[in-house]
């Protein structure tokens, strides 16, 4: 067995907990995040192509986005102006003259010694070949060349001490300030001034000092040329002129400009100067139709089509694919960890994405049609109120009225994070779209006719205003905006308006997304509901007995889900159509038969197998008159896993132990077992119905005591393991049943005496296949036939 490293087991963990492994349920995301993506970033604003000042503008242009248009001549004004005031940078080495005179040093004394050998031992012959060697060794240890005439002076004057002290002294003297071989360049810096970096050396340790000279003091800078004419040799005799010759040019600039340092710091300078920009907003006018074009429109249309242009364009998109896809998977994750009712499926995802590209496509319309509205409506209303008449809402009510309100907070949260990067408002108004999207989503909960979400849109209308009027009375007496009455009262208005239009909204997509998605509404259960839809006059007509069995099985689940908090006419209405599959074969059950039962000519296995038969047909037929999928999951869901009781005990009484072993499985519906706490409400109530009605005396304390029964027969068959009802739920549940039938079956007051004398097999737990015979007689003359719940 392969070794699994328990970092591979965290990993894999995580990844089932995200939902990685389960990779069907992501691309709908996937196709949503590229989707947003798309509309969020996309510009629908043209740009004609020939631009030219003067020329006539062939129609309005507006910027689709917001921009900031950089000004290059300002900004290119700024540099200069900066360039202006950056110095020159000059090194002064104040150790160039010490290094000078030390090689100085060195090659006269080593000359000198080097003579005043040769003297000794050649007897003050020098040949011509020495001399040249003792030439070179001279010139490398000065760092420079010497004339001929300059060598004859040296040698004349046996490179005594006089002339080093002179040529030192002159040095020193020249050298003891700045010398830079032009000042020419320096007086045109005395306004400005340089910035001077001396180098002097402390302690064996180069140090650098920097000081800034202007004006007057530049004049202690030297030019090299007018010391070398100045310079003055005295005291050498006819050998004063190749040694001054020699001096000149000994001279050399300590000083001079760094002109990698000078741009390296006027670059820094440039970089450091901000880009002089003009923002457009979204919507604002560029140029008007027949206009002709100044040479500011110009620049700014070939700016912003530059933009639309440039490379940028790939980074925005890559910001809001990364931006979006945060949003959308920390809301899913989330979500799935901590919100019990947040389980979307597949279906859910798929809308959910598609619904939020047409909630960011509303959104973008709406602010282009603001945008038209307050340019071209002569009415003194401020230009931001017209962004809250767009219909913000319709995401959390739509969501909500469709799938749960744990989703809808979901999506409420992700409407608003987009609507923070459609629009160029401040964080307020984000706030103000998640309010009035939970505000949406609160009031839209079980709407049951049309009317009833314009109430929502009303009631989410005075939320919209109190958020609007608690948003301006935040920024009362800000610099940026002053609180005024007519401002606040033109948003608040606005704000109601869009509230109401957003249910309007949602009225409109409403079928389109129950036919494209198979979702049913509280509306679409109002329509089924009708007693008049063709599979319920069907039933009433073909199975008379089936249809008053539906509908005492739908005010019990109805009753029950309004106890438990579940959705109770989805329970009710999916009550009337669980057992329309018994139109085909209605005589096989009981509440339909008038006399002889077809099941005493079947064998126990047939019958079974007819009674389990109603499901299958039942789905098709749904399907036939195209029921909503949630009504046709309640047909197999409404029977569970449960056993076809008496054809199963008469099977085992029929069949010979030795030859033959009954199997069980024959004899119990296909399932599922519940999946929703409706689903479990319909089981309940189908069973208790049939157990009641075939009750021969039915007293308040036989229907309790059977209500009871049946709960805790289902409950301890393990039938509500995979739905949502709780124990409490349960003893609610019984409560209620037991008042509605109480109601129902009150033919006579029961007497004490006749309470006494009651037996447990009066009230033994009844099958539901079991006839109103078997319940009084337990071995009947005839086989009677199952009837199904």
């Amino acid at each position: 067995m392969r070794h699994v490293s328990s970092l591979q087991i965290r990993v894999r963990e995580w990844a089932h907990r995200l939902g990685v492994l389960r990779a069907v349920h992501w691309w709908p995301m996937v196709v949503s995040v590229l989707g947003l993506t798309w509309l969020i970033g996309f510009s629908i604003g043209e740009i004609p192509d020939e631009i030219a000042v003067g020329m006539v503008a062939p129609y309005d242009i507006r910027a689709d986005r917001q921009y900031a248009v950089v000004d290059e001549a300002a900004t290119e004004e700024r540099r200069i102006e900066a360039l202006q005031q950056a110095r020159p940078v000059y090194d002064y080495d104040t150790e160039a003259a010490v290094m000078q005179i030390t090689h100085l040093s060195e090659a006269f004394t080593n000359a000198r010694l080097a003579w005043a050998g040769a003297q000794a031992s050649a007897g003050g012959e020098e040949s011509t070949e020495w001399l040249a060697n003792l030439r070179r060794r001279f010139e490398e240890q000065l760092g420079q060349r010497v004339s001929d005439a300059q060598w004859e002076a040296f040698v004349a004057l046996q490179w005594g001490y006089e002339v080093e002290r002179a040529i030192t002294a002159v040095i020193e003297q020249l050298t003891a300030g700045p010398v830079v071989a032009n000042v020419e360049p320096l007086q045109q810096e005395r306004e400005h001034g340089i910035l001077l970096r001396t180098v002097t050396v402390v302690d064996g340790k180069r140090q650098m000092a920097e000081e800034t000279i202007q004006g007057a003091a530049l004049d202690r800078f030297t030019g090299v040329d007018p010391l070398r004419t100045e310079m003055k040799m005295e005291g050498l005799g006819r050998q004063s002129k190749p040694i001054r010759e020699f001096v000149a040019s000994l001279l050399q600039p300590n000083c001079s400009i760094n002109l990698l340092e000078t741009e390296a710091r006027r670059s820094k300078i440039v970089q450091s100067i901000s880009l002089v920009t003009e923002t457009v907003k979204a919507g604002e006018m560029i140029v008007r139709r027949y206009e002709p074009y100044t040479e500011h429109q110009v620049h700014l249309l070939r700016s912003i089509q530059a933009q639309k242009e440039a490379g940028r364009w790939p980074i925005r998109s890559m910001g809001h694919l990364l931006y979006i896809a945060l949003v959308l998977l920390l809301l899913h994750h989330f979500g799935s960890l901590h919100l019990h009712a947040y389980r979307p499926v597949r279906r859910d995802l798929v809308f959910l994405g598609a619904f939020l590209l047409v909630a960011v496509l509303i959104l973008r319309a709406g602010g282009l049609l603001s945008e038209a509205l307050a340019t071209g409506l002569p009415l003194a209303i401020p230009r931001g109120a017209y962004y809250y008449l767009i219909p913000l809402a319709t995401g959390g009510m739509m969501v909500r009225f469709l799938l749960n309100a744990e989703i809808a907070v979901m999506v409420s949260l992700a409407i608003a994070a987009f609507a923070g990067i459609l629009f160029s408002h401040d964080s307020s108004f984000t706030a103000y779209v998640f309010l009035v999207n939970i505000a949406g989503a609160a009031t839209m909960g079980h709407v049951d006719k049309r009317s009833s979400m314009i109430r929502a849109g009303g009631m989410t209308g005075a939320v919209a205003i109190v958020a609007v009027a608690a948003i301006h009375l935040m920024r009362a007496g800000t610099l940026g905006e002053p609180l005024s009455v007519h401002t606040l009262v033109w948003h608040m208005v606005l704000a109601f308006g869009g509230a109401v239009f957003s249910a309007f909204v949602v009225m409109a997509l409403t079928p389109a997304a129950e036919t494209l998605f198979d979702y049913t509404s509280d509306i679409k259960l109002l329509e089924l509901a009708n007693l008049n839809h063709p599979l319920l006059r069907e039933l009433v007509i073909r199975a008379p007995g089936t249809y008053h069995h539906s509908h005492l099985v739908g005010i019990l689940a109805e009753a029950g889900a309004a106890v438990i908090g579940a959705h109770a006419l989805l329970a009710r209405v999916s009550a009337y159509y669980h057992d329309i599959g018994k139109i085909r074969k209605s005589m096989y059950f009981t509440e339909n038969q008038k006399g002889i039962s077809p099941h005493d000519r079947l064998s126990p296995h047939m019958s079974a197998l007819i009674i389990a038969s109603h499901v299958k047909e039942g789905i098709e037929l749904a399907r036939t008159y195209k029921l909503p999928r949630v009504i046709i999951d309640m047909i197999p869901q409404h029977h569970g896993t449960k056993r076809i009781g008496y054809f199963y005990e008469r099977a085992k009484e029929l069949a010979d132990p030795a030859l033959e072993i009954i199997d069980e499985k024959a004899f119990r519906y296909a399932g599922p077992k519940p999946q929703t706490r409706e689903a479990g409400l319909l089981l309940l109530a189908d069973g208790i119905e049939g157990a009641v009605r075939a009750l021969k005396e039915k007293t308040p304390i036989r229907i309790q005591q059977t209500v009871q029964s049946m709960l805790n027969k289902s409950f301890a068959e393990g039938q509500l393991d995979e739905c949502e009802l709780t124990l409490q739920n349960l003893h609610d549940i019984g409560k209620s049943f037991s008042r509605i039938l109480l109601g129902i079956y009150h033919q006579r007051v029961e007497y004490p005496r006749e309470v006494m004398q009651l037996k447990d097999t009066d009230i033994s737990v009844v099958d539901p296949q079991e006839s109103d015979e078997t319940l009084e007689d337990p071995n009947p003359p005839r086989a009677p036939h199952a009837r199904s719940t």
